[in-house]
């Protein structure tokens, strides 16, 4: 491990595991100071904020997974009022050359700190918008498990008695579940035991629907508390508004403009321009779950909403397509939400 004094601040990377973070720190100049490993705790925190200090000032910190296993460390730095940056796993292409090390990435991210690489700021992950968060995965477990055990249930009665079969046909998922819930005993041994796992499956999958119906109430909640503007717009329900708001988070210091929203919805335009060919495609990238909601509300508004429809009329009679009127449109609810969502 080298170690050098210099002339003025230190930039530090870290590349954060579960159990522990390497931590790596460079000089102004990209020289490499030094690197150590620590604990993914209280006081492996403290270390590393000791021993890259004993560098110098700490100009900026860069952090891989800021939300993820860097969470903790991050939570720490930014109440030492350190300069935090969020930056990205290092370039695949380098890796392949140079190979892979915990050493490596570290100084990766700490170059991504000195040169501006690393610019996003980290999520506090705190607040409403957490909340939001955290019951909207809870609810998507349950309704996923819901799905699979309705899927299990279907494909029982298919390869089931015909009378069974028939019995509970033309019937919607809330109303099989039901029926099949307070379904009697038989006599029979082998419709016995299949009426006892339909009917087990079914009072889960029944439970399963309270449980996220529940949780779907509380999400609605905090949405009303938290934006309730938001469920002014046409085409913006509950569901889609917790969906935005939990992308955003309540950290709008990431996000200086409805430009670097419309990145983070993957809705910005991208150049893809070559020779005599001047054209731009779609950013693939971005938070889809955000990218979803956006979808959602454009098309809603185009069903409903005559003014929308009136403006994709509009963009059709000037050559668009409706595809491509309808990547306009959702251009235009990134600048409309984006004071609803940042302020």
């Amino acid at each position: 491990m080298i170690h050098q004094t210099p002339t003025s601040g230190i930039y530090v990377g870290v590349d954060t595991h579960a159990r522990t973070h390497h931590a790596a720190v460079i000089d102004q100049h990209g020289r490499e100071l030094g690197d150590r490993q620590f604990t993914a705790d209280q006081r492996g925190y403290e270390s590393l904020m000791a021993w890259a200090e004993s560098f110098g000032p700490v100009q900026i910190t860069a952090v891989e997974g800021t939300h993820s296993y860097g969470a903790g460390l991050t939570r720490v730095l930014l109440a030492a009022k350190w300069q935090v940056r969020e930056t990205a796993p290092g370039d695949k292409v380098d890796r392949r050359r140079r190979g892979k090390s915990d050493a490596a990435d570290a100084f990766t991210a700490a170059r991504a700190a000195l040169s501006g690489r690393a610019s996003a700021l980290p999520k506090t992950g705190d607040g409403t918008a957490e909340m939001i968060r955290i019951l909207r995965t809870n609810r998507s477990l349950l309704v996923r498990q819901q799905t699979q055990l309705m899927n299990q249930i279907k494909a029982l009665l298919i390869t089931g008695p015909d009378t069974l079969r028939t019995t509970y046909a033309k019937l919607t998922r809330l109303q099989l579940a039901r029926r099949l819930a307070a379904t009697p005993a038989t006599t029979d041994p082998t419709t016995s035991v299949l009426l006892d796992v339909l009917c087990d499956n079914a009072q889960r999958w029944l439970d399963l629907r309270d449980r996220a119906k529940t949780l779907e109430r509380q999400i609605h909640q905090l949405v009303r508390q938290h934006r309730p503007e938001l469920l002014t717009r046409p085409g913006v329900g509950p569901d889609t508004a917790a969906r935005l708001i939990a992308s955003v988070s309540d950290h709008p210091d990431r996000i200086g403009n409805e430009a670097q929203m419309a990145h983070l919805f993957g809705l910005a335009p991208i150049q893809a321009s070559s020779g005599n060919t001047h054209r731009h495609r779609l950013d693939r990238g971005g938070d889809r779950s955000a990218n979803t909601a956006i979808h959602r509300i454009a098309l809603t508004r185009a069903r409903t909403d005559p003014t929308t429809r009136d403006y994709l009329a509009r963009c059709q009679a000037r050559g668009k397509t409706h595809r491509e009127a309808i990547r306009l449109l959702k251009r235009h609810l990134v600048r409309e939400l984006y004071p609803l969502l940042t302020t």
